[in-house]
């Protein structure tokens, strides 16, 4: 391949991404807010019988 292939394929891809990451931002704007908020760390965090609990509990 010669450069001005290259640089065509770059131009590309970078189109692409661009394109997917706009996409992943109208994803996000659509997701109600509250999945976002109930992670699995936040989860952890508050049940008594995680083994971070059960340890701190029994120093």
């Amino acid at each position: 391949m010669n450069d001005i292939d290259d640089a065509q394929i770059k131009a590309e891809i970078d189109s692409i991404v661009k394109g997917v990451k706009n996409i992943m931002k109208k994803v996000d704007a659509l997701k109600p807010k509250e999945e976002s908020e109930q992670d699995p760390a936040g989860d952890r965090a508050e049940n008594p019988d995680s083994s971070n609990n059960s340890l701190t509990g029994k120093e």
